[in-house]
């Protein structure tokens, strides 16, 4: 998996992936017509909450849902166009350097990078003179960071632009929008494609260059290729592209009939965001994750019972941490992944507390491929019962 996946040794020994670049030019899209309406009107509305310029505007989901693809549509509007002095989009990833995000703002709106040191007030000076009495939109797209210093510093001199200014931040975190101080009613909170959308989305590119009586032949089987996407915009192109190559029915058949993570396309461009994700947990929460393998696909999960499962595999302590119970514990995992988008499809009891949960099937065919060789799962046939067997009990260590 690690030459899969490109990943580099440092000195921490922590393991890295490369970041995919992103960029304003958006490809093939279909669906997000109301998202989009939804994200233009926040963007050309001229109220700003609490007088907060510029207002941020943040798009959360889980990787490969198409927050980019969203931002991209909204960039790229007309109205949007003629709304801002300036447009910036800047690719932030991780780490969060306000010197590079610095630097690309300054580049965008100026065409070069005059400062000649990489002195930090330097730079915001600049983007401070930059952007001064200028209506702008920013973009920030793929952002990890939770350290409100480094926010602080960037957000600074960026409040020198005009009344209206606006910054979308797309994030994997509801903590990185908490943290921007958004308010929940200018958070988009991203859902999966419709069916429709997504067999759109794959047939576009799975059926490029064949004739009519081919695209009719294979489009039942695409039908049932699609249902594997679930609603994510990035396996639908993913496996668009991979059927793209396939010329004859049985090829499809194959794909079809296969799981998906023995597709090496899928390993490398699907699961490699929710490896991103996966790899931002602490090694305490990774394995609380990876239990949930053991559950049915589909499997609607109560949050109490998990955290009971949690402790009695011995995953959760409380040693050393006198003001928090075990349980206290457990709920904070279990709202930490729910702030990374693993969980879904929250059912919240009337005080507002989450009570029950699912998992994107996505995410479960990534922990069944992350656990392949560690913990096997017995389904019994006509029944609900699972076993689970874990072979040498490496997921409690």
């Amino acid at each position: 998996m690690k030459q899969n996946f490109n990943f580099q040794n440092t000195k921490s020994g922590t393991e890295l992936i490369e970041r995919q670049k992103t960029t304003s030019f958006v490809d093939q899209t279909f669906g997000r017509v109301d998202e989009k309406e939804l994200l233009v009107g926040k963007l050309l509305s001229e109220s700003n909450p609490k007088g907060q310029s510029p207002l941020v505007i943040p798009i959360v989901g889980m990787g490969g849902i198409g927050k980019t693809t969203l931002s991209q549509l909204a960039y790229n509007d007309e109205k949007v166009k003629a709304n801002f002095t300036n447009r910036i989009w800047v690719c932030v990833s991780d780490p969060f350097d306000e010197l590079n995000i610095a630097k690309a703002i300054i580049g965008a709106l100026d065409g070069n990078v005059n400062p000649i040191s990489n002195d930090l007030e330097a730079f915001f000076q600049c983007v401070c003179k930059s952007i001064e009495g200028k209506k702008f939109l920013l973009v920030l797209d793929d952002v990890w960071n939770q350290d409100y210093r480094k926010w602080e510093n960037l957000k600074l001199p960026l409040q020198n632009g005009a009344v209206g200014s606006k910054i979308i931040v797309t994030t994997r975190k509801e903590e990185v929008a908490r943290m921007m101080g958004s308010a929940p009613d200018n958070t988009i909170n991203l859902k999966v494609l419709s069916d429709e959308n997504c067999w759109s989305l794959f047939a576009e590119i799975a059926f490029t260059n064949r004739n009519q009586d081919e695209c009719q032949n294979l489009e039942p089987i695409g039908k049932e290729i699609v249902k594997k996407c679930k609603g994510l915009p990035l396996v639908a192109k993913t496996l668009g592209g991979l059927m793209r190559c396939k010329k004859t029915k049985k090829e499809w058949q194959d794909v079809l009939s296969s799981k998906i993570w023995e597709l090496d396309i899928v390993e490398q461009q699907v699961f490699q965001p929710l490896l991103l994700s996966y790899y931002d947990l602490t090694p305490m929460i990774k394995r609380c994750l990876l239990y949930c393998v053991t559950f049915p696909k589909d499997h609607v999960i109560k949050k109490e019972v998990l955290i009971e499962l949690w402790i009695s595999q011995g995953f959760l302590s409380s040693v050393g941490n006198k003001e928090k119970t075990i349980i206290d514990i457990g709920e904070s995992y279990f709202d930490n992944l729910v702030m990374r988008s693993f969980f879904q499809n929250l059912k919240k009891d009337e005080f507002g507390d989450i009570e029950k949960c699912q998992m994107h099937d996505i995410v479960h065919d990534f922990l069944g491929y992350l656990t392949e060789n560690e913990c096997l799962i017995v389904e019994l046939k006509g029944g609900e019962e699972r076993i689970q067997l874990p072979e040498d009990n490496r997921l409690g260590h």
